[in-house]
């Protein structure tokens, strides 16, 4: 049985080769992409982030930056093949599996949480917007959730170690992954309607003053995650159980570098409304004389 179970999976891995292949430098792609995001904006980071005290927010963009890129460390570290083999301990491919997918599950969450409040923070914490929120949250965040740990389980008992190819491969093609992709499609898609109903809700001049706000509530982020998350739900639709994590991880890396720089963006918002200028009717008019005087 347990050499049959063997054969399959030889067979499977042996099947989605090329996208085994290119899942490994996509993931090692994702992680370059994350870093050289990271050392181009140290300097706003240090700026708009790390010189304030901990809040909410700071602690929010330690989470999503350092987190994500230790995970994505680690991925690519048992993705490649500067790792020891795993023929004398076949359990780290289920830790793998778990560790993947439970932090894979908590980062998705916790970003969508963060648009919920910075959602909520736009719309001046005003109490249709938090009703609208909590019951997204409920409706999206319950299903989503329970269908995570589901497809844990299952991907846990379905990962197996190919010692031939000396890859882990999970070979559950189980709906609940797939679900649960498609609940965090369904929060991005809310979330642009919810920037557009923010941003047409204001009074204003000239039909282009709608794509500025648009563009300052951040729609622009929330399109591109949405997106990202779109391709991935698709892969995970249409593919076998092999070949699902084709662009997951660099996904994984797309959508921190993406929240930490509209995190700085707000950041450098706020910064730049404390900074008030007060208009001298004296000092103006003296400009003005001096201009229109010349000697």
């Amino acid at each position: 049985m347990e050499n049959a179970a063997q054969s399959s999976a030889l067979a499977a891995a042996f099947f989605s080769i090329d996208a085994l292949e290119a899942t490994k430098y996509l993931s090692a792609a994702g992680l370059v992409c994350a870093l050289w995001d990271h050392a181009i904006t140290l300097d706003d980071e240090i700026e708009l982030v790390w010189k304030k005290k901990w809040d909410v927010t700071k602690f929010a963009f330690f989470f999503y930056r350092y987190g994500a890129e230790g995970s994505l460390i680690y991925v690519n570290y048992m993705l490649s093949g500067i790792r020891p083999h795993l023929s004398t301990n076949m359990y780290a491919c289920k830790a793998f599996a778990v560790v993947l997918f439970a932090a894979v599950m908590l980062i998705s969450v916790s970003s969508n949480v963060y648009i919920a409040i910075y959602h909520y923070q736009l719309w001046d914490r005003r109490k249709g917007a938090m009703i609208a929120l909590l019951v997204a949250i409920a409706c999206i965040y319950g299903p989503g959730i329970a269908l995570a740990v589901i497809g844990m389980r299952a991907d846990y008992k379905s990962t197996v170690y190919v010692a031939e190819m000396d890859i882990c491969l999970v070979l559950s093609d189980s709906a609940e992954g797939t679900a649960f992709w498609g609940c965090m499609v369904g929060f991005d898609a809310f979330a642009i309607l919810l920037a557009i109903v923010n941003a047409l809700d204001r009074p204003y001049r000239q039909s282009t003053d709608v794509l500025s706000s648009l563009r300052r509530d951040g729609a622009a982020w929330f399109i591109g995650l949405f997106f990202l998350r779109l391709m991935n739900f698709v892969i995970f639709l249409t593919r076998p159980a092999p070949q699902k994590l084709l662009v997951a991880f660099f996904l994984w890396a797309m959508v921190p570098v993406t929240l930490a720089r509209l995190i700085m963006r707000v950041e450098n918002i706020k910064k730049a409304s404390r900074k008030v200028h007060v208009w001298n009717p004296l000092s103006f008019t003296f400009e003005s004389g001096r201009w229109s005087n010349p000697l």
